[in-house]
């Protein structure tokens, strides 16, 4: 099973290490570039912290555009290495972007995952508890001030992830 969160939304360390052990997850970061301001969320802090449950995939990385300004695709055989390696344990997929229709994570990670392997890639979001949203169900859109709790439109495929850990 694949999960996805970004950071930016007031994420901790300490939230972050309770989500991969009740998940029982592998953190994989796809970061283009693992760096942050923001306190613990640097590559080698990760890595410190989390050791062998950490990857950096760099390939899986939101820079789109390359110095040409010609767009860059994630290549297929990445995503299908994901959809593989999820077969065998469960991972968390992590970037900045706190909603994920804003960020690569949806859009050039997880629709890839549902469109080439039926894959569902579950979206934690922080609010009261933790929501997630399956891509291939409905695409996820976020009111402009923000995401509220609510989904905007037709979306009843969100659920606490403790509604979910119970049905999984």
């Amino acid at each position: 099973m694949i999960y996805s969160i970004g950071y930016d939304g007031g994420l901790s360390i300490p939230t972050l290490q309770t989500l991969l052990a009740r998940l029982d997850a592998v953190l994989c970061d796809v970061r283009s570039l693992p760096s942050s301001r923001i306190p613990g969320f640097h590559g080698t802090t990760l890595k410190s912290t989390f050791g062998t449950r950490y990857l950096h995939l760099p390939q899986l990385g939101g820079i789109d555009v390359n110095a040409s300004g010609v767009a860059l695709k994630i290549a297929p055989e990445d995503i299908r290495a994901l959809a593989l390696s999820a077969q065998s344990a469960h991972v968390l997929i992590m970037c900045k972007e706190h909603a994920p229709c804003d960020c690569h994570r949806h859009r050039t990670v997880a629709a890839p995952l549902w469109a080439m392997h039926g894959t569902d890639v579950f979206h934690l979001m922080p609010d009261d508890g933790l929501r997630w949203d399956a891509p291939g169900a409905t695409p996820c859109v976020f009111p402009e001030s923000g995401w509220d709790g609510e989904w905007e439109g037709e979306h009843d495929n969100t659920q606490t992830l403790d509604q979910h850990l119970k049905g999984r």
